[in-house]
């Protein structure tokens, strides 16, 4: 028997969906507009296609505000355009660093990440860092610092992809470092390199 997946109807361009394939914006009982990432934030719902084009349409029709019956904060559209962009730029890579990509997004949605020199060296010397990972692309300077620290004090390091693709990954701008700061994802992720 199979379950059912509920059906949401997008604002944009007014089609239901499957809920995955929806993104969520909702106003909660105090008035506040927030993106529900996950779906399950109490309140009046608004729902937009993860495409760009949806997303715009959207919002050139006010077709969000209409929906929530209040303006949408600039920051809102700014996080669902960030995440329509993050879903377009894992699309286009290939299945080995789709999963990589996918993973080490939830472990910054879960806050299990450090970013930047001195966020990593922090995480590393704390020993809350269980991998370091490089991009390709990182300074010299950088790559031999987190080298020589890591070895130190005994941190797995790889070296992944670029700047640009890492902080894509991420939700970020470019990132040059960044720390998996728990076990179980750095596992994960080692696994599937």
């Amino acid at each position: 028997m199979t379950t059912k997946v509920p059906q949401r109807r997008c604002v944009g361009c007014m089609v239901s969906k499957d809920k995955p394939q929806v993104l969520r914006v909702v106003k909660n009982k105090e008035g506040e507009i927030l993106f529900d990432i996950k779906g399950k934030l109490e309140g009046r719902g608004a729902y937009v296609c993860k495409s760009t084009e949806c997303l715009e349409k959207a919002i050139k029709t006010n077709a969000l505000k209409r929906a929530l019956k209040s303006e949408i904060p600039q920051e809102i559209i700014t996080l669902l355009r960030e995440e329509i962009s993050r879903k377009d730029f894992i699309e286009a890579n290939d299945d080995n660093l789709l999963k990589i990509w996918g993973l080490l997004g939830l472990c910054a949605k879960a806050g299990k990440l450090s970013y930047g020199d001195s966020g990593v060296y922090e995480a590393v010397t704390k020993g809350k860092a269980e991998l370091v990972i490089l991009a390709q692309d990182c300074g010299k300077n950088t790559s031999e610092k987190f080298q020589i620290l890591c070895k130190e004090k005994n941190t797995k390091i790889i070296t992944l992809s670029q700047k640009k693709d890492i902080g894509k990954a991420v939700g970020k701008d470019e990132k040059a470092v960044i720390s998996v700061n728990d076990t179980g994802f750095a596992k994960s992720l080692l696994e599937k390199l």
